[in-house]
């Protein structure tokens, strides 16, 4: 792609950025084919305007619109090629609420279907809502010191970043990694705008939550003395209008579980990251509150996902290294580690007795 248009693209990105919605670059969905810069500039912010066209109309629609009407009131604005419109509608569901609609054929799962409603395809499909009686209570509470620093010492499970929400805290075990949404300023702008269209119906509520404390001196880490932002914090017993700003929201308190702002561990944890060359945009203190205790019971859409890693947490760690980290039973800790010198020095006085004996048997005369 030319440097012309690749200006074009960002300044196309740069006005999505002002709508709110610029998490997705559209170089990998406009398919232009043309050597025309002045067509393909005309391409480009046609389908730029088209993908922001779907936005509002999804957004004015949520949560009852369908597929098929939303294509329908699209068509009717003037936008004649069906399948720019499709593809617009997915690239409109990738930014706002966030899913990732890049279907191929090999997961035609990931597509809208005609009929179905903006919210049974987002939130039932995407989110695993569950019905109020159906939330798995079997574990009530998070483990002590579970955060993201422990899953990484202890359980050998690695961060990566997602532009996806249906993707955060999705763990592939046979990777050993743990996808995070990283985008905390599109949660917290969602989350405001989300709140603020229905206030009527809404339980959001506005909190300020309290600075966290910094973290230990003898942390290595540098000591962060930012302020905390406003954010709202909506119930998660809502109705389908408000289902997105709890979500939203949960998300938020979600990371704040993995990454407690007041935690020195955790802070030196994303100062090694940083260290090494590996960027952690997904890590803010000023976007993470400071609640040091949340119940498990109060988290809805993530709460299947968050039980997962808790199993995971808790197992045994599978290697020396491992284990030399984990402390979270001390006296089990030290009793391991004291069984290993005394049976380590039983052996080795052992093999030295057994070699004295014999040499000593050795340096022993026959007799005649």
């Amino acid at each position: 792609m030319s440097k012309d248009l690749q200006a074009v693209w960002q300044e196309i990105n740069d006005d999505i950025r002002e709508e709110e919605v610029y998490r997705l670059g559209m170089a990998t969905v406009a398919d232009v084919r043309s050597d025309d810069k002045g067509l393909a500039t005309k391409a480009i912010q046609d389908f730029h305007s088209l993908v922001k066209s779907s936005i509002r109309t999804l957004y004015a629609g949520w949560p009852s619109i369908t597929k098929y009407n939303l294509r329908s009131q699209l068509l009717k604005q003037g936008h004649i090629e069906s399948a720019n419109v499709d593809k617009a509608i997915d690239v409109a569901l990738c930014l706002w609420p966030g899913i990732d609609c890049t279907a191929t054929e090999h997961d035609k799962w990931k597509r809208w279907p005609d009929h179905d409603t903006a919210y049974d395809f987002v939130m039932t499909r995407r989110f695993d809502d569950p019905a109020d009686g159906e939330v798995d209570d079997s574990i009530a509470r998070f483990p002590p010191k579970f955060r993201a620093a422990r899953l990484h010492d202890i359980s050998g499970i690695h961060i990566e970043q997602t532009y996806y929400l249906d993707q955060h805290l999705r763990f592939n075990e046979d990777t050993r990694t743990l996808m995070l949404f990283m985008d905390f300023q599109w949660l917290h702008d969602m989350l405001e705008r989300t709140s603020a269209e229905y206030p009527a119906k809404s339980s959001v509520v506005a909190t300020k939550p309290t600075a966290p404390q910094p973290p230990a001196a003898a942390s290595t880490a540098q000591v962060c003395t930012c302020t905390q932002q406003w954010r709202p914090v909506a119930d998660p017993k809502v109705d389908r209008t408000t289902a997105l700003a709890a979500l939203y929201e949960e998300t938020l308190r979600s990371v704040d579980v993995l990454f407690p702002a007041w935690d020195s561990q955790t802070m030196d944890f994303v100062a090694a990251y940083q260290e090494n060359g590996k960027p952690v945009p997904w890590f803010n203190l000023q976007d993470l509150g400071a609640q040091k205790q949340q119940s498990l019971r109060k988290f809805r859409y993530w709460r299947a996902r968050f039980n997962e890693l808790i199993i995971e947490f808790e197992s045994p760690p599978k290697d020396l290294k491992r284990i030399w980290k984990d402390r979270r039973n001390p006296m089990a800790y030290w009793t391991f580690w004291l069984g290993l010198v005394i049976a380590a020095s039983t052996l080795t006085f052992g093999l030295t007795s057994a070699v004295l004996a014999g040499l000593q048997l050795g340096r022993t005369p026959i007799p005649p």
